[in-house]
Protein backbone atom coordinates (compact mmCIF):
# COMPACT_ATOMS: atom_id res chain seq x y z
CA UNK A 1 0.00 0.00 0.00
CA UNK A 2 2.74 2.50 0.90
CA UNK A 3 4.58 1.75 -2.31
CA UNK A 4 1.36 2.34 -4.22
CA UNK A 5 0.91 5.70 -2.51
CA UNK A 6 4.52 6.56 -3.30
CA UNK A 7 3.79 5.82 -6.96
CA UNK A 8 1.09 8.49 -6.83
CA UNK A 9 3.67 11.12 -5.98
CA UNK A 10 4.68 11.11 -9.63
CA UNK A 11 1.66 13.31 -10.36
CA UNK A 12 -0.70 10.77 -11.91
CA UNK A 13 -4.18 11.79 -10.81
CA UNK A 14 -6.37 9.44 -12.80
CA UNK A 15 -7.48 5.93 -11.96
CA UNK A 16 -9.47 3.27 -13.74
CA UNK A 17 -11.58 0.76 -11.86
CA UNK A 18 -11.81 -2.44 -13.86
CA UNK A 19 -14.28 -4.85 -12.27
CA UNK A 20 -12.57 -7.49 -10.18
CA UNK A 21 -9.06 -6.29 -11.02
CA UNK A 22 -9.31 -3.19 -8.85
CA UNK A 23 -7.94 0.20 -9.72
CA UNK A 24 -5.26 0.50 -12.35
CA UNK A 25 -2.78 3.28 -12.66
CA UNK A 26 0.67 3.34 -14.25
CA UNK A 27 1.92 0.91 -11.59
CA UNK A 28 0.96 -2.75 -11.82
CA UNK A 29 -1.43 -2.42 -8.88
CA UNK A 30 -4.52 -4.53 -8.35
CA UNK A 31 -7.19 -5.23 -5.78
CA UNK A 32 -8.82 -3.66 -2.76
CA UNK A 33 -5.66 -1.86 -1.65
CA UNK A 34 -6.23 0.44 -4.58
CA UNK A 35 -9.79 1.19 -3.51
CA UNK A 36 -8.39 2.44 -0.20
CA UNK A 37 -5.83 4.50 -2.10
CA UNK A 38 -8.62 6.44 -3.77
CA UNK A 39 -9.70 7.84 -0.41
CA UNK A 40 -6.22 8.33 1.03
CA UNK A 41 -4.86 10.69 -1.58
CA UNK A 42 -6.79 13.83 -2.44
CA UNK A 43 -4.78 14.19 -5.66
CA UNK A 44 -7.11 11.63 -7.25
CA UNK A 45 -9.23 13.81 -9.52
CA UNK A 46 -11.19 11.37 -11.67
CA UNK A 47 -12.46 7.82 -11.70
CA UNK A 48 -13.79 5.64 -14.51
CA UNK A 49 -15.55 2.48 -13.40
CA UNK A 50 -16.87 -0.49 -15.35
CA UNK A 51 -19.35 -2.80 -13.63
CA UNK A 52 -17.75 -2.63 -10.17
CA UNK A 53 -17.25 -6.00 -8.52
CA UNK A 54 -17.42 -6.76 -4.79
CA UNK A 55 -20.53 -4.57 -4.60
CA UNK A 56 -23.62 -5.47 -2.60
CA UNK A 57 -22.21 -8.94 -2.03
CA UNK A 58 -24.95 -9.79 0.49
CA UNK A 59 -27.71 -8.64 -1.86
CA UNK A 60 -28.99 -12.21 -1.98
CA UNK A 61 -29.91 -11.88 1.70
CA UNK A 62 -32.26 -9.01 0.74
CA UNK A 63 -33.92 -10.93 -2.10
CA UNK A 64 -31.98 -9.40 -5.00
CA UNK A 65 -28.95 -10.43 -7.03
CA UNK A 66 -25.74 -10.11 -5.08
CA UNK A 67 -22.40 -8.91 -6.37
CA UNK A 68 -19.42 -10.83 -7.62
CA UNK A 69 -18.10 -13.30 -6.45
CA UNK A 70 -21.65 -14.43 -5.54
CA UNK A 71 -20.85 -16.00 -2.20
CA UNK A 72 -24.46 -16.89 -1.46
CA UNK A 73 -25.09 -18.38 -4.87
CA UNK A 74 -21.92 -20.47 -5.03
CA UNK A 75 -21.26 -21.45 -1.42
CA UNK A 76 -23.24 -22.95 1.41
CA UNK A 77 -20.90 -21.95 4.24
CA UNK A 78 -20.95 -18.15 3.83
CA UNK A 79 -24.25 -17.53 5.59
CA UNK A 80 -22.90 -16.75 9.05
CA UNK A 81 -23.20 -13.43 10.90
CA UNK A 82 -19.40 -13.13 11.11
CA UNK A 83 -18.88 -13.65 7.38
CA UNK A 84 -21.70 -11.31 6.43
CA UNK A 85 -20.21 -8.62 8.68
CA UNK A 86 -16.76 -9.12 7.12
CA UNK A 87 -18.19 -8.93 3.58
CA UNK A 88 -20.02 -5.72 4.46
CA UNK A 89 -16.74 -4.17 5.60
CA UNK A 90 -15.03 -4.86 2.26
CA UNK A 91 -18.06 -4.08 0.10
CA UNK A 92 -17.22 -1.49 -2.56
CA UNK A 93 -20.48 0.31 -1.70
CA UNK A 94 -18.83 1.45 1.55
CA UNK A 95 -15.82 2.87 -0.29
CA UNK A 96 -17.89 4.47 -3.05
CA UNK A 97 -19.50 6.72 -0.43
CA UNK A 98 -16.08 8.25 0.23
CA UNK A 99 -15.11 9.07 -3.36
CA UNK A 100 -14.81 12.80 -3.95
CA UNK A 101 -13.39 12.72 -7.46
CA UNK A 102 -15.57 13.12 -10.54
CA UNK A 103 -16.73 9.61 -11.45
CA UNK A 104 -17.95 8.01 -14.65
CA UNK A 105 -19.43 4.55 -14.28
CA UNK A 106 -20.68 2.11 -16.90
CA UNK A 107 -22.50 -1.20 -16.69
CA UNK A 108 -24.60 -3.51 -18.82
CA UNK A 109 -28.12 -4.72 -18.19
CA UNK A 110 -27.18 -8.28 -19.18
CA UNK A 111 -24.19 -8.66 -16.86
CA UNK A 112 -24.55 -11.81 -14.78
CA UNK A 113 -21.07 -11.45 -13.24
CA UNK A 114 -21.75 -8.03 -11.72
CA UNK A 115 -25.55 -7.71 -11.94
CA UNK A 116 -26.86 -4.24 -12.81
CA UNK A 117 -28.54 -3.92 -9.41
CA UNK A 118 -25.10 -3.93 -7.77
CA UNK A 119 -23.82 -1.20 -10.09
CA UNK A 120 -26.92 0.92 -9.44
CA UNK A 121 -26.28 0.66 -5.71
CA UNK A 122 -22.69 1.87 -6.14
CA UNK A 123 -23.80 4.71 -8.40
CA UNK A 124 -26.59 5.79 -6.05
CA UNK A 125 -24.29 6.12 -3.03
CA UNK A 126 -21.66 8.22 -4.80
CA UNK A 127 -21.48 11.67 -3.17
CA UNK A 128 -19.49 13.28 -5.96
CA UNK A 129 -20.06 14.62 -9.45
CA UNK A 130 -21.05 11.52 -11.39
CA UNK A 131 -22.19 10.31 -14.77
CA UNK A 132 -23.41 6.91 -15.92
CA UNK A 133 -23.57 5.04 -19.19
CA UNK A 134 -25.88 2.04 -19.05
CA UNK A 135 -25.64 -0.27 -22.03
CA UNK A 136 -28.70 -2.47 -22.51
CA UNK A 137 -26.97 -5.19 -24.56
CA UNK A 138 -23.69 -5.49 -22.68
CA UNK A 139 -22.87 -8.40 -20.47
CA UNK A 140 -19.60 -8.36 -18.47
CA UNK A 141 -17.65 -6.58 -21.19
CA UNK A 142 -17.41 -3.15 -22.74
CA UNK A 143 -17.60 -2.28 -26.41
CA UNK A 144 -15.04 -0.27 -28.33
CA UNK A 145 -17.54 2.60 -28.34
CA UNK A 146 -17.80 2.45 -24.55
CA UNK A 147 -14.02 2.40 -24.18
CA UNK A 148 -13.73 5.37 -26.55
CA UNK A 149 -16.35 7.16 -24.45
CA UNK A 150 -14.15 6.56 -21.40
CA UNK A 151 -11.23 8.23 -23.15
CA UNK A 152 -13.35 11.23 -24.15
CA UNK A 153 -14.60 11.58 -20.57
CA UNK A 154 -11.05 11.31 -19.22
CA UNK A 155 -9.81 13.91 -21.71
CA UNK A 156 -12.59 16.27 -20.59
CA UNK A 157 -11.53 15.83 -16.95
CA UNK A 158 -7.77 16.19 -17.27
CA UNK A 159 -6.53 19.11 -15.21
Amino acid sequence: MLSQLRNMQTGLNLFFFQAEDGIRDRSPSRGLGDVYKRQLDERVTACVANHPALSDMAGYKAGRAGGYPHFFRNSVDMDTPEKIKTMAYYDVVNFAKLIKADTYITWGFNDDTCPPTTSYIVYNVLNCPKEALITPINEHWTSNDTEYGHLLWIKKHLK
